[in-house]
C-alpha cells in the first residue's frame, strides 16, 4: 500500500504497475496531486482518501511511506507492531539498482553538489542518472539504460525509510538545524543523516563539522576527510595557498585547479566543489574533467542567485535557504554588508546562533512571515530590525535603506509555505518584485 500521492507516491505506482504487483494508495486529502493522473494511468487501481483507517493498514504486508509523512502517524505505528514492512520509494530502489551509487544529504547544498556531479560526469563523457530528492523520483532512473553510476540526493525524511543502501560513496555535507517539527532534537535528525554512511564503501566526510566523529563506521569501509584547509593525507581534499597567493582544491599534495574559477561565490560553495571532487573520483572521473565542470557551473536558481546590480548595489536571491544553517551559509560568504529579507515558517528552528553574524554581516533586518516575532525576538539588538507584511514591502524597504556598495539579501532562514507554494514561488516573487521597483 503506496502511503501519500504525491510525486513520489505517484512514481511507486508507476513502479509497481511495470513489474506487475499489485497495490493500494492512500492519502489523507481528498484531492492529492497526482490523483487525476493516477486515475487515467490506472482506473482499476483502490484509492482511500481521507483519515488514516489503522485496521487497512495492519491488513497488507507492506507500507510504501512517502517522504512528507511521518513515521509516528498513530495507524503506522499501529501498523508497524502488527508486522507490517514499513518501507519508502528509496528503498525500492536500491534493492534493484545495478550501477554504483553516489549518495548525498546535508542539511544545505545537497542539490548543487548532486548538479555539479552531474555537470563532472557530462565533462567526462560518463552517464549518470541522477535523482532521489531531487528532480527525477528514483524509482523513475531505473527505466534509464546503460547507466554508469546514479547520483541520488537523499532528505532526512527519505533515509527513515531506507535500510538496504550500500552506497558505493557516501557524504553528509553538514548538519544544521531543520525539520525540528518532525524530530526529537538535532541528535535525532543528525543520526538520520548520518545513516547514509552505514554499509557505504567509502565514506566522504566533511573534517569541519562537529558530528563527524559520530559517524558510524566498519573495518571495511574507506575514509576521505575534506576540509577549507591543507589536507592531511594524501588521500583526503583541502585547500592550499600557493607561492602567489592563488589558493587551490587539492587532493594530498596533488593541486587540482584554483580555487578562483569557481563561479559561485562563498566558503560553502568550496566545501561543497570539495565533496563533488572526492565523491566523483570514486567512480573514475578525470580531474581534469571535474575542474572543468567546477569552472563552467553557474550554479543553481535560488540558491546565492545575482538577480540585479544597480548602484552599486547587488540583489541575491537566496530563497532555498529554508533553515538558519543555510543563511548562516549566506551571510558568512558575504564581501558586502547586507540588508537581510528574512522570516517565514520557522519548523521549530532556533536563530539564537545566527544573532553573532547578523551583527557582523548586515546593516539592517527585514522580518516577515509567520514566524517574523520568533526572529525578532533572537536578533533584538544586533542592528535595526523592521517588520513587513508582504514580500512587496520588504523589497520597497531594502530599497530605501540600501546603502552603495551594499547588498540585498533574501535568505529567509525559514520554509515559505505560510505565504507561498514552494520556496521557488517565493524566490520568483523577489526577483520579480526586485526588478519592478528598479525600473
Amino acid at each position: 500500500m503506496i502511503i501519500g500521492l504525491g510525486q513520489t507516491g505517484f512514481a511507486c505506482a508507476r513502479y509497481f504497475k511495470r513489474v506487475g504487483e499489485p497495490f493500494a494508495v492512500v492519502d489523507t486529502r481528498q484531492s492529492p496531486p497526482f490523483l487525476n493522473d493516477l486515475k487515467a494511468l490506472m482506473p482499476d487501481v483502490d484509492i482511500h482518501l481521507g483519515t488514516f483507517n489503522a485496521k487497512l493498514f495492519r491488513q497488507v504486508s507492506r507500507l510504501v511511506i512517502s517522504p512528507g509523512v511521518a513515521l509516528t502517524e498513530p495507524a503506522i505505528q499501529q501498523a508497524a507492531a502488527a508486522g507490517v514492512e514499513l518501507i519508502g520509494d528509496i528503498e525500492l530502489f536500491v534493492r534493484e539498482a545495478k550501477a554504483p551509487i553516489l549518495a548525498v544529504t546535508g542539511s544545505n547544498g545537497k542539490t548543487s553538489v548532486v548538479s555539479l556531479l552531474g555537470e563532472m560526469a557530462s565533462h567526462a563523457g560518463r552517464k549518470a542518472a541522477i535523482g532521489g530528492n531531487i528532480g527525477t523520483p528514483a524509482l523513475d532512473l531505473l527505466n534509464q539504460e546503460a547507466v554508469d553510476f546514479y547520483v541520488l540526493e537523499l532528505s532526512s525524511f527519505q533515509l527513515e525509510t531506507t535500510f538496504s543502501l550500500q552506497a558505493h560513496a557516501a557524504v553528509v555535507l553538514n548538519i544544521s538545524e531543520d525539520h525540528m517539527d518532525r524530530y526529537q532534537g538535532l541528535n535525532h535528525y543528525a543520526e538520520t543523516k548520518l545513516s547514509i554512511y552505514k554499509n557505504a564503501s567509502v565514506a566522504v566526510v566533511n573534517q569541519e563539522s562537529s558530528y563527524a566523529p559520530l559517524i558510524p563506521r566498519s573495518d571495511s569501509q574507506t575514509v576521505i576527510h575534506y576540509a577549507l584547509t591543507p589536507p592531511a593525507t594524501e588521500n583526503d581534499y583541502g585547500i592550499v595557498e600557493g607561492t602567489s597567493g592563488t589558493h587551490w582544491f587539492v587532493r594530498g599534495k596533488n593541486t587540482l585547479c584554483p580555487v578562483e574559477i569557481l563561479r559561485t561565490p562563498g566558503r560553502h560553495n568550496q566545501s561543497n566543489a570539495l565533496a563533488a571532487l572526492a565523491l566523483g573520483a570514486q567512480v573514475g572521473l578525470p580531474d581534469e574533467a571535474m575542474c572543468a565542470a567546477l569552472k563552467s557551473f553557474k550554479g543553481l536558481p535560488h540558491r546565492m542567485e545575482v538577480v540585479a546590480e544597480q548602484e552599486d548595489v547587488v540583489w541575491y536571491n537566496d530563497s532555498k535557504a529554508t533553515n538558519p544553517g543555510a543563511t548562516a551559509a549566506a551571510l558568512s560568504g558575504m564581501t558586502r554588508k547586507a540588508v537581510l529579507i528574512a522570516g517565514g515558517e520557522a519548523k521549530g528552528a532556533d536563530f539564537d546562533d545566527l544573532k553573532p553574524l547578523v551583527a557582523e554581516h548586515t546593516q539592517a533586518v527585514i522580518l516577515l512571515g509567520k514566524d517574523a516575532e520568533k526572529l525578532e525576538a533572537s536578533w533584538k539588538g544586533t542592528v535595526p530590525l523592521y517588520r513587513v507584511g508582504t514580500m512587496r514591502e520588504a523589497v520597497i524597504k531594502a530599497h530605501a535603506i540600501v546603502q552603495p556598495g551594499d547588498c540585498v539579501l533574501l535568505s529567509p532562514a525559514c520554509a515559505s509555505l505560510d505565504q507561498y507554494r514552494n520556496f521557488e514561488a517565493r524566490g520568483d516573487d523577489f526577483s520579480r518584485l526586485v526588478k519592478e521597483v528598479l525600473s
